[in-house]
């Protein structure tokens, strides 16, 4: 819906349009999108969720979780899995598999070695890690003296690399997508739109690798000669760090890489002008795509999540300043997001101080021992390209709250 709504900003679109002979209905149609001449699009997320073996590995994870739960109470919450990989050649090609079958079932014998093990020891499991090997799954198994979030509990060696040309993510949506085309004129340019929202062969197009590992640009190539397809755009959101320097955390800024492949297809330098046009107008990213698909597993997103809550700030001035500013001493900006939850009872006291003041002092406390009064509340915008706004408190000397003795500054 982003895309869509950045291309009209730039460039004449018709979203959905129907054509003859076909019930096919792409997702846009633009005359001049291209430079060469009208082009059907279509448009397409790829996350590495049935790729990286992380449901089955978190299948098999919760299984155990529950009989561990069972045989010792809140015992699973604290276990890690970490599963083995195994890589072979067959046929003169290379193979390589994580250890976690998809139809993984705890058999009568695991169950009386996992229970034995878990009710093992006074205050955990003795020892703290055992191995489990049950046909095509291998796993370590360890207990943690912390629990374990559901989300990060599971590992394998092995990561989201291909080593077939079609049996990844990339080219089963280029697949997809490609099955979108059928019918339709081939004297439009057919051109497929790949937003990263957490895919390691997006992210990274070229990447430094063995002869085994294909990239995710020789996927896409391999795509086009072989699907309906013409041409693939990929859009990836980075951190984007200038040659030779160091930077962290909020000084890194992200941007939208994006990434052209066609097949022989001969294009003036102008051919995809538009395109940038229509890049410039979507929003910054937030995120890069695996930290956007991390974030959304977890929940964080939900209105009650309290993800993206803008920290605290506090000012205060002393002294001759005091006079500068209408007798304020202290200015204080809260998440109104933050304010709002605790306000309505969904924040306790100390989720709310930890929210909006982290380790430092509540400096409403503080202001009220200092016998300062709020005296003006006013609201400043987070900005475009945050999910909250701050409310502004001004505090200044009130001799209303100040003993008898001490009415005046």
């Amino acid at each position: 819906m982003a895309f869509l709504w950045a291309m009209s900003k730039a460039v004449d679109l018709e979203v959905e349009p129907s054509f003859p002979n076909t019930s096919s209905r792409v997702d846009a149609f633009s005359r001049n999108f291209l430079r060469s001449g009208p082009c059907v699009v279509e448009i397409r997320a790829v996350s590495d969720d049935t790729f990286s073996g992380e449901n089955d590995m978190n299948r098999i994870a919760h299984k155990i979780v529950e009989l561990a739960n069972k045989a010792r109470k809140g015992t699973g919450n604290h276990l890690y899995f970490q599963f083995r990989e195994e890589s072979y050649y067959r046929d003169g090609k290379f193979y390589r598999e994580r250890l976690a079958d998809p139809k993984f079932e705890i058999s009568s014998e695991v169950r009386s070695a996992l229970q034995h093990w878990l009710t093992n020891g006074e205050d955990a499991p003795q020892p703290k890690t055992v191995h489990l090997e049950l046909d095509r799954t291998s796993v370590q198994i360890t207990f943690r003296e912390t629990p374990v979030h559901p989300k990060s509990r599971v590992f394998c060696t092995m990561p989201n690399v291909a080593y077939d040309y079609e049996k990844n993510p990339v080219f089963k949506a280029l697949k997809a997508k490609s099955a979108q085309f059928s019918g339709i004129d081939r004297k439009y340019t057919r051109v497929v739109v790949l937003f990263d929202v957490g895919c390691r062969l997006l992210r990274n197009l070229r990447p430094y690798s063995t002869f085994s590992e294909i990239s995710g640009e020789r996927i896409i190539l391999h795509a086009i000669r072989r699907l309906n397809v013409d041409a693939v755009v990929v859009l990836s959101p980075q951190y984007k760090t200038e040659v030779g320097t160091m930077l962290w955390g909020a000084d890194r800024s992200k941007h939208w890489n994006v990434s052209i492949l066609e097949d022989e297809r001969e294009c003036s330098d102008a051919e995809y002008d538009r395109l940038k046009e229509a890049i410039a107008y979507l929003p910054r990213p937030a995120f890069e795509g695996y930290q956007a698909r991390s974030i959304h597993e977890q929940g964080l997103l939900k209105p009650e999540g309290n993800f993206g809550v803008l920290p605290g700030h506090i000012t205060t001035w002393s002294g001759p300043h005091v006079s500068n500013n209408e007798g304020i001493r202290m200015r204080v900006k809260v998440s109104a997001r933050a304010l709002q939850q605790y306000l309505a009872g969904l924040l306790s006291k100390a989720e709310f101080e930890s929210l909006v003041f982290g380790s430092h002092r509540n400096e409403f406390v503080a202001a009220t021992f200092n016998m300062d009064s709020i005296r003006n509340v006013s609201f400043e915008s987070g900005g475009l390209d945050e999910d909250d706004d701050l409310v502004v408190f001004d505090l200044g000397f009130d001799p209303g709250a100040a003993p008898l003795g001490q009415r005046s500054e």
